[in-house]
């Protein structure tokens, strides 16, 4: 829940940002543009990065407190670790979800009723893959 939180609230800053710019766009010329273009790829980066530990750090967070019974600040560590030693499998997740995102999107959010239990599904599964593996 707590994953699915956090996209939601990088989708809200998605959805700000792309309505400043969209009001941006039909007041300027192509210099003005490139400028503000410029912004929003920074903007957006920024914000990936600032989101990407937690997003680290809360995805296996909930299953290793509620089948672990670790305590929050040591599951929040040990998501993280996880997530870092499982860097690339973690980055294609990421894609693929993003790319789902957008799509869920599109049809004035309904997608989202689908994509969000899949995402929850995916944070087991990966959970029962990097901590349960044999």
């Amino acid at each position: 829940i707590g994953a699915m939180m956090t996209l939601l609230l990088v989708a809200i800053g998605a959805g700000v940002i792309g309505s400043y710019y969209l009001g941006f766009v039909r007041q300027a010329d192509s210099e003005d543009l490139l400028i503000g273009v410029v912004g929003l790829a920074c903007a957006v980066l920024l914000m990936v990065v600032l989101c990407l530990p937690l997003l680290m750090a809360i995805w296996f967070a909930p299953a290793l407190v509620v089948f672990n019974d670790m305590g929050a600040l040591s599951a929040l560590r040990a998501s993280f670790e996880a997530c870092r030693r499982n860097l690339l499998a973690m980055a294609a997740l990421a894609l693929v979800i993003f790319m789902f995102g957008i799509l869920a999107v599109l049809p004035g959010g309904l997608g989202l009723l689908v994509l969000l239990p899949v995402i929850a599904g995916a944070a087991y599964v990966s959970y029962r893959d990097v901590f349960l593996a044999d």
